[in-house]
């Protein structure tokens, strides 16, 4: 009698170290998911403040003519001379003729390229 009441005291000691044991393990992966969890919404905050600060960055007027087309999107899509009046400028060619639009296009490739390299380490 006396044995069996000892080998029920010890396996109820047993169980019981289990379950704390078991507890202690889960709350160690909860608190380490929720680590990670933090971390990738810091990381999410970081990548989303590096493309509004981009956005940011580009001509204001370009992104005013954008959003002002969109808003005003029509059936068939025409625009009257009145209306692209304000949105379409021509530019005069430069003194050495269409060499200033290939400067400024490398301009705006070495631009684009230095961003990405911002981005993509």
């Amino acid at each position: 009698m006396t044995a069996l009441l000892i080998f029920g005291i010890v396996s109820l000691i047993c169980v019981v170290g289990l379950c704390v044991f078991i507890a202690l393990r889960l709350s160690e992966t909860v608190l380490r998911s929720l680590d990670v969890l933090e971390q990738s919404r810091v990381g999410y905050q970081e990548h989303l403040d590096r493309t509004l600060d981009r956005l940011m960055t580009i001509k204001w007027e370009d992104f005013v003519t954008v959003r002002e087309i969109e808003d005003n999107e029509e059936e068939g899509g025409f625009f009257s001379p009145q209306e692209q009046r304000g949105a379409v400028q021509v530019e005069a060619p430069g003194p050495f003729g269409t060499l200033q639009a290939i400067r400024d296009h490398d301009e705006a490739l070495e631009n684009e390229e230095r961003i990405l390299r911002e981005d993509f380490r």
